[in-house]
């Protein structure tokens, strides 16, 4: 409908513009040809009487001699008319019938009004007569020499071409129509089989695709532009399905041992203090393995979601180095690693102190499960232009090539083959790395694995340089 209405508005634009164009066209080379005869007759007839001839007879005998289709001659003395050229084909006696029927009486009346060589418009019911006039001084008496042409025919001809275009214009609309419906449906056929095959994706086929007939048009690109957010939300819903199932799992776990240990201290009527206590020491440590998943997959969520997970203070980051080092020498000196932590110049950053040690003791326990007996793990701080760097490095084992893509995965595990240490299971939760890399995200840094082979592993976490304002820092 638009499409119609356009083509419609302009198609009717051009039928006035073209209309008016050929009306002044025409009104202009009927003007141009009545003034050249009568001005050709004027000039006839004032040489004539230049020569001494009889002025009123030089006018009749040349009215005599002009004669034109649809074009009448005159000559008027004052509002007298002296003579008049015949019809064209026909004999003077008939010039009354046959000739253009003037109002003479309304044309003489109107000579005044006029000026000479300005044509002018006498109407009359079907169109009228176009006149000019020409002003013919000989002695004292002012001759005027009228040229006056039917505009009938012109008329008429405007009348065949307005009628023309009342015929030709809807037509043109209505094959302006067909056109539009065919190259709508034509055009749009492609997005109703997008649509249909959009709405029959659901979570089950996910991995379907719209059809791309042709990658380089607009209609391709949309398509594709719709693929590739099919493929994030397939891959968002799959990982979604994966977290569910391992988080699943990884509660299944401790809630089995709770149940467990519950059924086989309530089986038997009467218990030891020494069987109850150990009953209840097991199960108390699986609450503690269920109470940090649970808070570890609430704070997940809660970065999900872009809900705050830290709080904001001033603070200076070589203490929380210093802070997360001394948390695991303990169980360092246990694994008989050391921990050598580098000296570093003051660090001022805004962020939460519990969350960024939180982040390098996650690091440290990583690299301690993959570092063997008399190994060393390594922590530098170092400031960058913009940046701090905090580098966790080890000698330990590395992490294999395959699953080095993957560490920052949810609910990812590995068991780590570290020489001289009996590892019997993969352990912890797989939601350590996640975690920091969402409070280092948080922070507005970055985390990530800069190094692994067979001579250890690099973890590095990039914390943005806090701007100053006025002699402190810019906590907000």
């Amino acid at each position: 409908m638009w499409y119609t209405l356009v083509v419609g508005a302009l198609v009717v634009a051009f039928a006035i513009g073209s209309y008016y164009i050929i009306a002044r066209v025409l009104a202009g080379r009927a003007d141009r040809f009545l003034a050249d005869a009568n001005s050709a007759l004027y000039e006839e007839v004032r040489k004539e009487t230049n020569a001494g001839d009889d002025a009123v007879s030089v006018i009749r005998n040349a009215l005599v001699d002009y004669r034109f289709r649809e074009i009448v001659f005159l000559a008027f003395d004052g509002t007298a008319l002296l003579a008049r050229s015949p019809a064209a084909g026909g004999s003077a006696a008939l010039a009354a019938e046959a000739g253009p029927q003037l109002d003479l009486e309304r044309l003489a009346g109107d000579l005044d009004q006029h000026a000479q060589n300005v044509p002018f418009t006498l109407g009359d019911a079907e169109g009228g007569f176009r006149v000019t006039i020409r002003h013919l001084a000989i002695g004292a008496t002012d001759y005027r020499l009228v040229a006056a042409q039917s505009w009938h025919g012109y008329a008429d001809t405007l009348e065949l071409i307005a009628w023309g275009y009342v015929i030709v214009v809807p037509f043109l609309l209505l094959l302006a129509a067909a056109g539009g419906y065919w190259l709508a449906a034509y055009s749009l056929a492609p997005v109703s089989a997008m649509g249909e095959k959009a709405a029959s994706i659901g979570r089950k086929n996910l991995h379907e695709r719209l059809v791309v007939a042709n990658a380089d048009d607009e209609l391709g690109r949309l398509a594709a532009v719709f693929n590739d957010l099919l493929s994030r939300l397939g891959g968002a819903f799959d990982q979604q399905q994966r977290f569910m199932q391992e988080a699943s799992h990884e509660l299944r776990t401790p809630v089995s041992i709770i149940r467990a240990e519950a059924d086989v201290a309530l089986s038997q009527p009467m218990r030891s203090e020494r069987e109850y206590r150990g009953a209840l020491a097991v199960v108390h440590n699986a609450s503690l393995r269920l109470s940090r998943i649970v808070e570890d997959l609430f704070f997940l969520a809660r970065a999900d979601a872009d809900q705050p997970i830290i709080e904001r203070a001033r603070l200076d980051l070589g203490e929380v180095v210093q802070s997360a080092a001394r948390a695991l020498r303990h169980r360092a000196a246990d694994a008989a690693v050391r921990v050598l932590v580098h000296e570093s110049p003051e660090c001022p950053i805004v962020g939460d102190f519990v969350q960024l040690e939180r982040v390098l003791f996650n690091l440290l326990d990583n690299s301690l499960k993959n570092t063997p007996a008399g190994g060393t793990i390594e922590m530098r701080l170092t400031q960058l232009p913009g940046s701090y760097a905090i580098r966790v490095s080890d000698t330990g084992v590395g992490i294999d090539a395959d699953a080095q893509s993957q560490i920052f995965d949810r609910f990812f595990r590995r068991a780590p083959s570290v020489p001289g240490r009996r590892v019997s299971r993969m352990t912890g939760s797989g939601l350590g790395l996640p975690i920091a890399r969402a409070i280092a995200e948080s922070h507005g840094g970055r985390l990530e694995l800069t190094r692994s082979d067979t001579t250890g592993s690099e973890f590095t976490l990039w914390l943005p340089v806090p701007r100053t304002e006025g002699a402190g820092l810019d906590v907000g």
